[in-house]
């Protein structure tokens, strides 16, 4: 696992990915696959897919 300082306000993304949301903070997932970098909701969905992959049973595996 890696942390990535994601350079939003930087990039001139806005506020929705510079500011806590509803007083929370929350991760931003980044991967990098290859060459290329999957990040926001596209990789929350690959984050979330994976954590209920490893919740199954191993003979379904």
């Amino acid at each position: 696992k890696e942390n990535i300082i994601f350079p939003a306000a930087e990039l001139g993304l806005g506020d929705n990915y510079t500011r806590p949301w509803r007083g929370m903070d929350y991760p931003m997932y980044v991967y990098r696959i290859q060459e290329r970098v999957i990040w926001g909701i596209t990789a929350r969905i690959i984050f979330d897919l994976v954590q209920r992959i490893k919740q199954l049973p191993v003979e379904i595996l």
